[in-house]
């Protein structure tokens, strides 16, 4: 499964070349990378104030959560704020686009 950046392809890039610089690769996934250090470093971009909006399918709809269970993948907009009632795939996609917009410094969105 390949993932779909929909804004924020620049920040995106430069984290996955600082992810590539500064975690440790798993000896077992080729591609990936061990937990320990990975979850330093997501931690780290965390608190950096860098935020990954992932779109989400559910019954009502489309919305957009947080992509980090470090923000507890809180919803970012959806149908029961009221942001979102019952969003198509493309509303959610052009919301996305916006929030990122709004501080494209610290924040992308992937499917």
């Amino acid at each position: 499964m390949r993932l779909i950046i929909y804004a924020g392809h620049e920040l995106f890039a430069r984290l996955e070349h600082e992810k590539a610089r500064e975690c440790t690769p798993s000896k077992l996934y080729p591609g990936r990378f061990e937990s320990g250090s990975l979850c330093r470093w997501q931690s780290q971009i965390h608190a950096r104030g860098i935020i990954h909006a992932r779109l989400c399918q559910t019954i009502f709809g489309w919305s957009v959560r947080s992509g980090s269970g470090l923000d507890g993948f809180e919803v970012l907009a959806g149908h029961r704020d009221g942001s979102l009632p019952n969003a198509t795939r493309e509303q959610a996609i052009a919301w996305a686009c916006e929030w990122v917009a709004a501080d494209p410094a610290n924040r992308y969105a992937t499917d």
